[in-house]
């Protein structure tokens, strides 16, 4: 196959079966997979350069799925897989939690992501619109917007893929599918710099107001790694807290698996005061393995920064559909990070070091931008 230099537009959203060749790029080759199983037109977008391979959700956001380097994954195996974005909206109900409805929590059937980008109503967890009181879900629906097309170019040692959509208000006529539903609120472009050379992904995130009024883009990240038991998550802050209340555990950056696999255990530390370096003010979080394995966050000053660490839980009935059928059918083993522009739990729990979101004016744009660097 000759490679494209000028880059290559993709359509990421019609049926296809297996693999479909997209072109290739210097010493990167990009396919196109579609797994047995998932619907029609929900596809996987593979980018392979040097030793590094990254999956891409064109249905998500262009959420990052799996990673590799080398032969080392880097994110999680998450316990759900990908559905048809048109129909599961993620203000559905859903989802039971104990036994009972649980009004909001649609996010928790389909959170697959290894990195992914939440809001832009609301990227914690679910509460009223302050306009009209209707429920905002957990983690928003920024997430679950699908991507009919993407741009991918070569930069020297990585590769680059961009790709846009709109976020709507997702409120209005109920014959219209739901991410097309509403007014335009926000224009989101996403760009995922892979370069193998060092061993990083850079993301860089742009909300630019596509509506006529000022608007407060409420915004945040989940970011989920591949755990394994004795790896630390070490992050330079001066104040840390446990999520909720409570003694903060000796062990609190360590993740340990959960001594009854059924039993869901899951850790959230609020932390504050970080130590940002540099030019660009980059706080520097480092993921150690026990064999030597090193990943490094890179993250900017942002009002909400917590560790998030989860494991056992496949086959409980913590998390079922409504019919009672368990929803975490493979345990909820992960670690990682949770941050963003307000706080999780709406309670003002902030860091009161790093000036709050500010609303943005009609066509002006927020920029976020975070990388990971694999030391394997």
């Amino acid at each position: 196959m000759k490679p494209v230099r000028s880059g290559i537009i993709a359509q990421v959203n019609k049926p296809i079966t297996g693999v479909r060749e997209l072109g290739s790029l210097a010493d990167a080759r990009v396919i196109l997979l579609h797994r047995e199983g998932e619907p029609a037109g929900v596809n996987r977008l593979h980018v392979t350069t040097g030793n590094m391979r990254v999956e891409l959700l064109p249905s998500r956001g262009l959420s990052l799925g799996s990673a590799t380097v080398g032969s080392r994954e880097v994110f999680w195996d998450p316990p759900t897989g990908l559905a048809d974005p048109d129909t599961q909206e993620p203000s559905r109900n859903s989802v039971w939690i104990n036994g009972g409805p649980a009004p909001g929590y649609g996010y928790i059937e389909s959170f697959t992501g290894g990195i992914e980008l939440l809001g832009l109503d609301n990227w914690g967890m679910p509460r009223p619109d302050l306009q009209d009181g209707s429920l905002l879900p957990l983690h928003g629906t920024v997430h679950a917007m699908p991507l009919s097309r993407v741009e991918i170019e070569s930069t020297g040692n990585a590769v680059q893929v961009k790709g846009r959509f709109l976020v709507r208000s997702h409120k209005g006529r109920s014959d219209v599918v739901w991410h097309k539903r509403g007014a335009v609120r926000f224009e989101v472009t996403r760009i995922v710099v892979i370069d193998s050379n060092p061993s990083r992904i850079v993301i860089v995130d742009s909300f630019r107001n596509a509506s006529a009024k000022n608007l407060l883009p409420d915004w945040g990240y989940h970011v989920t790694f591949r755990p394994e038991p004795g790896a630390t998550l070490l992050v330079p802050a001066a104040a840390t807290e446990v999520r909720g209340g409570g003694p903060l555990p000796v062990d609190f950056r360590e993740w340990i698996p959960s001594p009854d696999p059924i039993k869901r255990i899951e850790q959230g530390v609020i932390m504050k005061d970080l130590q940002y370096s540099g030019p660009e003010k980059r706080c520097t979080s480092t993921l150690r393995y026990p064999d030597g394995r090193k990943i490094y966050i890179h993250t900017p000053p942002v009002p909400y920064f917590q560790t998030w660490f989860c494991s056992g839980g496949a086959g409980s009935t913590e998390f079922t559909r409504p019919d009672g059928n368990p929803l975490l059918l493979k345990n909820w083993d992960g670690m990682g990070i949770e941050f963003g522009s307000s706080a999780l739990d709406h309670d003002h729990n902030t860091d009161p070091l790093v000036p709050p979101e500010l609303r943005l004016a009609p066509g002006e744009v927020r920029a976020v931008k975070f990388e990971i660097e694999c030391d394997f």
